[in-house]
Parts: structure tokens; C-alpha cells; sequence
């Protein structure tokens, strides 16, 4: 399977580590420096077993990947509509594009430019830490799970076989809404509060003050998702969170390292989408409004 990654973040380079030893995998970036940095170097994958390098193929000419069987989308929420451009190029009319973003309204950018029975989308338990060009520590595992707005369940089933076949243990869903909720609710939860802490996710777990914050973020956000009739894949939203940030103990957030570097975090796309949908019910969310505060002060 020829497989391309837009985005080489820390998720994506992650990811093209894991699936390359299976697949043809290649990176698609927006920056020549950096590509040529990361094809010259290799990606560097480190976990506890130690640190190792993959060579990879990176470019920053979508035309010259056109056909690709499968890509996946990494880059941050507020850069989706920057690559529909590139995706246009890439996809043939058997591609599958499967995004693994963090927040809502993803897919429905992707559906703008792509039949609705090529659009995935999913949510991932693993972490992952940048800690330089092409360099990222494996901070964690744990399942991913994909589902599609239309496409037939033997398709989510064949695209879920495939990647657990190329040692990312994958399981299909039948709908998208539970898999992108059950995310954003993890996400809403652990990205902003360790954000505000400057700690790694377990390490939340340790202090009271913000563990208490974990728990009401993610009672808040799951109470919106049961307004809308929307069953989250597991069935106590607190209890998902907390065993997150144990799956996850030593990564650092993406927010968490968006805010660290002075970049823009993904804040509106994740507690944002969150308090949109809830206005749109006429219910209140003190805790993810106070969140977005507090995390758009620390962050300038």
C-alpha cells in the first residue's frame, strides 16, 4: 500500500515510523528545508526500548505522489483547508483519505473536495512528544479506532485491517459521530489542563486541583455529546480521560507543546467546537468557556 502523510508533526512522523515497515510511506511537507532535513537524517523514533532510525521518503511536491492508495492527515485543524490543494493532486479515484486531527469540522472540509465514501476519520490513543526536526519520543500506546461519514462498513473494516496489519492496532466503528466525540472529549479534557499545567498528562493525575479540573471538563463535554443522542465508545467520560493520561503518562499534550514553542494551539477547533454545540442546545459550559480563557492568556 502506498501511503502518504501530510503533516510531519509529531503524530505523523509517529505514524509514518510505525507504518513504514509495511508499507511505502511517504511524508508530504510544506517546508523544503525541513523535508530535506528530515529525508537526509531519517526519522528518529524513540520509546522505551530505545531510539531508532527510519529512512523516509519526504516531498514537498504533491503532484509527484498522485495515486497514493491511502492518505492520512496530520496537520493541525486551523491548516486543513491548506491542504485540500495537495489532497487534489494526490487523490486518484481509488484513494482513501483518513484524518487522525484533533477537533471538529475536519471532515467536513475534506468533503468539500472528496466523495464521502473515501473520507475517514479517527482518533488514536497513542502519544507523541517532538522533540526536533523529525525526531519524536513514542510516549504512549494504545488503540486506534476509525469510522467513515458513508463509506460501507467492509470498507472501514478493510482499512482498519490493513493498518493493525502494519502493527497499528486499528478496530472500525459503524458511526463517525462517537468516534470523533469520544476524542474531543479526552482531548477537551487533557489538552487544556495540561496546557495550563505545564505538565506531562500523567503527572495531572497527581495533583488534586487538576484532576478535579480533568473531571469536570470531561462531565461537561460528555453531557453535550449525550444532548445531541451522540453514545461515546466507552461509558464513564472520566474514567476515559484518567486512563488516557495513564496510557500517556510521559507525553506532553499537543497543546501542551504548541503553547511551549509560542505556536497557535488548537483550542478553538477542540473546547471551541464543544461550546458551539452546546449554544446551539441552549447549554451552558462554564468549564470548557473558562478553559478557552484562561488558556488564551497564558498563551498570548
Amino acid at each position: 500500500m502506498k501511503i502518504v502523510i501530510i503533516g510531519p508533526g509529531a503524530m505523523g512522523c509517529l505514524l509514518a515510523g510505525l507504518l513504514a515497515s509495511a508499507h511505502e510511506v511517504h511524508i508530504l511537507d510544506k517546508h523544503p528545508a525541513r523535508a530535506a532535513q528530515i529525508m537526509q537524517q531519517g526519522l528518529q523514533i524513540e520509546d522505551q526500548h530505545g531510539r531508532r532510525r527510519i529512512p523516509i521518503r519526504v516531498t514537498t511536491h504533491a503532484v509527484t505522489l498522485a495515486g497514493a492508495d491511502l492518505v492520512i492527515v496530520c496537520v493541525k485543524a486551523f491548516d486543513t483547508g491548506s491542504v485540500l490543494p495537495a489532497l487534489t493532486l494526490l487523490a486518484a479515484s481509488h484513494t482513501q483519505v483518513l484524518t487522525l486531527q484533533n477537533g471538529l469540522g475536519n471532515v467536513e472540509q475534506l468533503l468539500t473536495i472528496l466523495p464521502a465514501s473515501r473520507v475517514f476519520a479517527g482518533g488514536t490513543a497513542h502519544g507523541a512528544t517532538l522533540l526536533g526536526t523529525g525526531h519524536v519520543r513514542h510516549a504512549g500506546s494504545g488503540p486506534t479506532t476509525v469510522s467513515s461519514p458513508h463509506a460501507h462498513q467492509r470498507a472501514i473494516k478493510k482499512l482498519a485491517y490493513s493498518l493493525s496489519a502494519a502493527g497499528l492496532a486499528t478496530e472500525p466503528a459503524p458511526e463517525i459521530l462517537p468516534v470523533l466525540w469520544s476524542k474531543l472529549v479526552i482531548n477537551a479534557a487533557i489538552g487544556p489542563v495540561s496546557a495550563l499545567a505545564g505538565v506531562p498528562n500523567g503527572q495531572l493525575l497527581e495533583l488534586r486541583s487538576w484532576r478535579d479540573l480533568l473531571r469536570a471538563a470531561a462531565l461537561e463535554s460528555a453531557a453535550v455529546a449525550e444532548r445531541q443522542g451522540i453514545r461515546l465508545l466507552y461509558p464513564d467520560p472520566v474514567a476515559a480521560v484518567e486512563e488516557g493520561c495513564r496510557r500517556t503518562a510521559t507525553n506532553f499534550s499537543s497543546m501542551l507543546q504548541d503553547v511551549r514553542r509560542g505556536g497557535r494551539t488548537e483550542i478553538d477547533a477542540i473546547n471551541g467546537a464543544i461550546i458551539r454545540a452546546a449554544a446551539a442546545l441552549d447549554l451552558a459550559t462554564p468549564v470548557n468557556t473558562d478553559l478557552v480563557r484562561r488558556l488564551r492568556a497564558a498563551s498570548g
